[in-house]
């Protein structure tokens, strides 16, 4: 496993990713709006500690050689990538998270009470973090442990928002949180806790773009969650400008970008991604399948991410996969990547 490194990026490099012809040097002040400091390089990869609003703009607190020292949010998504785990994010209640999801073997087969229990967890949680949610309710049927088909059932999506704009687009941040006859931590116990953690953290940023959360019921070898949710949206599909979903998020040694169709791999987000895993120094590669809940919506023409560590994890789908196997590195560049990621769209609206 590998710790993101702070690291400058080449100008050669810069052009070639990003099309960028011109590069400023960026000056870190002593406070917002401050004394200059000094200046960073451009597209040095830094570690922000902290956020400060000062006349409406988002100031981030970066380590300045020994000193801390702030910078302007304009900066960070022209010139910056981001490694914003010192205290905006916290891996450990991930992974305390995850714990309690994978608690117990078949912990959250779709359409029995654990979880609906499950369900009512994530609810709440996101619920007091001060979200606006709803509970989509959806038929499916319960998948015995040999594969057939069991009694009909329900399941539900878990639909949240943050002062939500009508008048903005939205990146839809998405997990499943059913699982199989296992304790499901990786999969997918690491991908909701991932996206409850972030969506913790981008409340609290100032952004022209709306930040929802989208958690799926039934996913597990059929995708009735997010198939019910892209033929009953709570919001415009229209106005998604990018659905990222976290499915196995929390060990494996290759970072996986999935999607569903060769044209949408190859769209500007799943590039965008790929470059920030590279520029990480992470083993990146991109992927065409099926196996998640990202096809719904590449279906009906939305472009999509999926993170999904599933060739480099052999406890996939087995008893073996328990939270002893979450790698709280690999949470940690994930979160990383998706953060960027975010950044650029709202960079672009």
């Amino acid at each position: 496993e590998m710790e993101i490194q702070p690291e400058a990026v080449t100008q050669e490099v810069l052009v070639e990713m990003y099309k960028v012809k011109t590069i400023e040097e960026l000056n870190v002040r002593a406070t917002p709006n401050g004394t200059i400091l000094g200046v960073i390089a451009p597209w040095s990869i830094v570690s922000v500690y902290g956020t400060s609003l000062y006349n409406g703009a988002t100031w981030y607190k970066v380590k300045f050689g020994i000193r801390t020292g702030y910078i302007h949010s304009y900066y960070t998504t022209t010139n910056l990538l981001l490694n914003s785990f010192a205290s905006s994010v916290s891996v450990d209640r991930m992974v305390s998270m995850i714990g309690v999801l994978a608690k117990t073997d078949n912990a959250r087969i779709a359409g029995t009470q654990s979880e609906k229990s499950a369900g009512d967890y994530l609810t709440t949680s996101l619920t007091s973090l001060g979200y606006t949610t709803q509970r989509q309710w959806f038929p499916t049927w319960v998948k015995l442990a040999d594969g057939t088909r069991g009694a009909d059932s329900t399941s539900s999506n878990i639909f949240a928002t943050y002062n939500y704009d009508a008048n903005k687009k939205t990146v839809l941040l998405m997990a499943h949180y059913d699982s199989v006859y296992t304790y499901g931590a990786d999969d997918n116990a690491s991908g909701v806790a991932m996206v409850v953690e972030l969506a913790r953290y981008l409340k609290t940023r100032v952004l022209d773009v709306n930040v929802a959360i989208l958690l799926t019921g039934a996913e597990e070898g059929r995708h009735h969650g997010s198939l019910y949710y892209a033929d009953h949206p709570l919001i415009p599909l229209s106005s998604l400008a990018l659905v990222i979903n976290c499915d196995m998020v929390g060990a494996g040694t290759t970072y996986e970008i999935y999607n569903y169709l060769a044209t949408m791999q190859q769209g500007y987000y799943s590039k965008y991604a790929l470059n920030i895993g590279k520029q990480f120094k992470l083993t990146t590669v991109q992927t065409l399948s099926s196996w998640s809940d990202h096809t719904s919506f590449e279906q009906k023409n939305v472009p999509t991410i999926t993170f999904m560590n599933l060739k480099s994890y052999p406890y996939y789908h087995t008893d073996n996969d328990t939270v002893s196997r979450i790698s709280k590195t690999v949470l940690r560049n994930i979160s990383n990547i998706i953060l960027n990621v975010i950044e650029e769209v709202d960079r672009k609206y």
